[in-house]
Order: C-alpha cells, then sequence, then structure tokens
C-alpha cells in the first residue's frame, strides 16, 4: 500500500506539532522518519495510525481518503517502544489478541486463529515460547512479541515508535539487522520513528527528517549524508565543521582560503557558512588551510584530530582514514575540503 500526505497540520495549543507536512510513502519501502524530540515524527506516525486527528490535510492510503477511517478501518499494525505486551497473558495469546476481539463475521474460527499465532512464531524466531509470559522473555523477545501481534491482523501498513529505544546496545544491533531481514520477507510498507540517525541510515529505504514540524529533506540513506539540503540536516545527521565565508564577485572566501566559484549554485546572501564533516578534510600538502594540530585521538587504527585553523582561530575536527600517517600534538598540517555545503548564515 502506498501513502500520500497533503499538507498536515496538527497543534497542541500554541504548538505546531505539524506544519503543513506533504510526503509519499512508497508501496512496500521501509521509510524512517527521523528527527529530534519535538519534531513531530510520533504525531506524523500517531496521524497515520487513526491515534491523531489532523486539524487539516490529508492522508490517502492507494489513492483513497483515509483521515477520517477509524484505527480498525486503517488496518495498521502499530508497534511501540515499551511493548505494551499484556502481562496476564501468555505469548500466544498476546499474538492472537487483534484477532480474538473481532466480533461478527470478522471472527476467524480458533483453529485458523491458533494455526497464524504459529506460523507468526516460526517468522520472529520464537519457536517453542508460546507458552511462556511477557515477564519471562528478554526485551529483545518482548519487542519480538509485539512486532507478531501487530502482523497478526495482517496489517496493510506496519508502524513502529521507536521499537528498539528501551533496548540496550547489541541488542538493538541485532534486531535491527532482523527486522530488515524480516521487512524484505513479508514486503509491508513499514514506517518507523526514531531519533538514532544510525539506527534510520542502517534500515531504511529512505529517510525523511523532520524539524520542528516541517520535512527538510527525504531521501535514501546515501542522498541524506552525503547531499544534505540544509544546516539542520548537516549537523542532526552525522557531524559538521562550520566555517565562516563570504562572497566577494567570483570568489568564495573561506576562514581565509579563496575558492574560485566557478560554475557553483551559491546563496545570495551577505553572510555565508561553510559546512565540512570531518571525513571530508584531508590533510594535503597544497591544502588550503594551514593549521596547527592540538590533540589527537586513536581508536584501533583511525585517527580522529582536533586542529586550529591559522589566521582564523577556528577549530576543526578531522578524522582520517585508516592507514594515514601517525600526527602528534603541535603539529603543522595543512588541510583541504574534498566535499562541502554552503549555506547563508542562520538569522538568530
Amino acid at each position: 500500500m502506498n501513502i500520500r500526505i497533503q499538507q498536515l497540520g496538527k497543534r497542541f495549543g500554541a504548538f505546531a506539532a505539524l506544519d503543513g507536512v506533504s510526503l509519499d510513502i512508497r508501496s512496500g519501502e521501509l521509510l524512517a522518519l527521523l528527527g529530534p524530540s519535538g519534531s513531530g515524527k510520533t504525531t506524523l506516525l500517531r496521524a497515520i495510525a487513526g491515534l491523531e486527528q489532523p486539524e487539516q490535510g490529508r492522508i490517502l492510503f492507494d489513492g483513497e481518503d483515509a483521515t477520517g477511517l477509524s484505527v480498525q478501518a486503517r488496518r495498521a499494525g502499530f508497534v511501540f517502544q515499551h511493548y505494551a505486551l499484556f502481562k496476564h497473558l501468555d505469548v500466544r495469546s498476546n499474538i492472537a489478541f487483534g484477532l480474538e476481539v473481532r466480533r461478527g463475521a470478522a471472527r476467524w474460527p480458533k483453529a485458523r486463529i491458533d494455526a497464524r499465532v504459529e506460523e507468526l512464531l516460526s517468522l520472529v524466531q520464537l519457536d517453542g515460547l508460546g507458552g511462556r509470559y511477557p515477564t519471562q522473555l528478554s526485551g529483545g523477545q518482548r519487542q519480538r512479541v509485539a512486532l507478531a501481534r501487530a502482523l497478526a491482523i495482517e496489517p496493510r501498513v506496519l508502524l513502529l515508535d521507536e521499537p528498539f529505544g528501551a533496548l540496550d546496545a547489541q541488542v538493538r544491533r541485532d534486531l535491527r539487522r532482523w527486522l530488515r531481514e524480516l521487512h524484505d520477507r513479508t514486503g509491508l510498507t513499514t514506517v518507523f520513528v526514531t531519533h538514532d540517525q544510525e539506527e534510520a541510515l542502517e534500515l531504511a529505504d529512505r529517510v525523511a527528517i523532520l524539524n520542528r514540524g516541517r520535512i527538510e529533506q527525504i531521501g535514501t540513506p546515501g542522498e541524506v549524508y552525503d547531499q544534505p539540503a540544509s544546516p539542520f540536516v548537516y549537523g542532526f545527521v552525522g557531524e559538521a565543521n562550520r566555517l565562516p565565508a563570504r562572497l566577494q564577485g567570483e570568489v568564495l572566501e573561506v576562514a581565509g582560503a579563496r575558492w574560485s566559484r566557478n560554475a557553483q549554485v551559491l546563496p545570495d546572501a551577505d553572510a555565508l557558512e561553510v559546512f565540512v564533516r570531518p571525513e571530508d578534510l584531508v590533510v594535503a600538502a597544497d591544502g588550503d588551510w594551514p593549521a596547527t594540530v592540538g590533540s589527537v585521538q586513536r581508536s584501533g587504527s583511525r585517527q580522529r584530530l582536533r586542529a586550529r585553523l591559522e589566521g582564523v582561530a577556528a577549530d576543526v575536527e578531522v578524522e582520517l582514514p585508516v592507514g594515514s600517517p601517525a600526527y602528534a600534538g603541535g603539529e603543522s598540517i595543512r588541510l583541504a575540503a574534498r566535499r562541502y555545503g554552503v549555506f547563508p548564515v542562520a538569522e538568530s
């Protein structure tokens, strides 16, 4: 199922949780909604599920207006961060719950419900654990039960709200790989919310980055990391050094270095900033900026330098690849940028 979000708006008092959000979610894709707390990502997910009603805009499921549909009519499987399992029910009963509460013609025979539960226990790799209770399971196992319960109703879309936020780092990594494999097997349109950029970039087909109720950028993990569309995306997805710049005719002056404008499309503003990721700064004999190494951090064969650019009193972080020469504090080097972004200085 494809989902189209058109100019969605939602306020909580004076706070605009969603401010004219438009987004197309492709059928069968795994889309991440990434952003800081308060950016609107969970409100958008809940609006898709029918748990929040927008004040403006529309939500279309396969071209049909679903904005006014009930939660049940939307057939969305929802997974919460803290599992929301019934402690007094065993695993089988938790998974079967959404099927057993159906009434009338929608109610399945018990044999069909039992077969569906066993099928899902196998799918989420919990064979033999159907008789256990949530308190007898690990955090990762509980989240698998929550996913199985969401899948039991044969949803048209799977929605996950920070599904791994309550788990430790190693379990999160394992479950991320498992969820990607599960998605590829089921082919369900899946939308998940996270504030963890590593999680979004590793798991998703595309990432929608939200900030203050609006979408800053949407693209593949490679696009949002390598081609950030705004200073916010540069700073939120990965790290970035910020260097003062100004345009003088056909020359862009960046922290004392002078670059030819060439065919670059640059912002029309008096004050500019250049954003450069630490791994996009390289040590080169003919580099643009003379610098002095301040501190050196080693992680295995990798080096991370903190260096001060001479003449502009600007400190930058430099991440050097495996096999680079070793540097020491106080050493003089020259730096160049192999990739960067230019943006107007944001008004305070």
